[in-house]
């Protein structure tokens, strides 16, 4: 196995373009020829090497947010097909190419999962699966069953 990799101060920009990749400690690990461990302990000991991993990695979240969110509402997708049309006159002439370009607009609905997934994450309280339902004190039971089975005294 080759020497022990030290730290260069040009691992920052590599470091920041990987997690803005979506590249995880691992990665970089991978990409370095270092161990993980190594990674926690240049993150710790180089702030600029921190710093650049947290923007690209936050980078990255905030593009992965914003696809669910598109996909959680739906979206109007533009698609645009350009074609070269090559004609011929009666003499077997090639005539200048027309270029046509052929806009169309899409729409892609909200998918449910996608709903569901931004809801029970950003109002838990509303939308989780499992909601708490408190026990409310009652300081009279018989008036519950009286309530209950018909009971009242008269």
């Amino acid at each position: 196995m080759a020497g022990k990799v030290k730290y260069d101060d040009r691992f920052v920009k590599i470091a920041k373009v990987l997690c803005m990749r979506g590249g995880t400690d691992e990665d970089l690990a991978e990409a370095f020829g270092v161990s993980r461990r190594t990674i926690i302990r240049w993150k710790k000991e180089h702030e600029d090497f921190y710093e650049a991993m947290t923007e690209g990695k936050d980078y990255a979240d905030s593009e992965v947010e914003l696809s669910l969110y598109k996909r959680a509402k739906g979206i109007k997708k533009k698609t645009s097909v350009t074609k070269k049309i090559v004609e011929m006159d009666k003499d077997g002439n090639t005539k200048p190419v027309k270029i046509e370009t052929l806009t169309t607009e899409e729409d892609i609905v909200p998918d449910v999962g996608a709903c569901c997934f931004w809801l029970k994450n950003r109002r838990p309280d509303i939308w989780r699966d499992k909601q708490d339902i408190g026990i409310y004190e009652i300081e009279d039971y018989q008036d519950v069953e009286d309530d209950i089975y018909g009971n009242k005294a008269e």
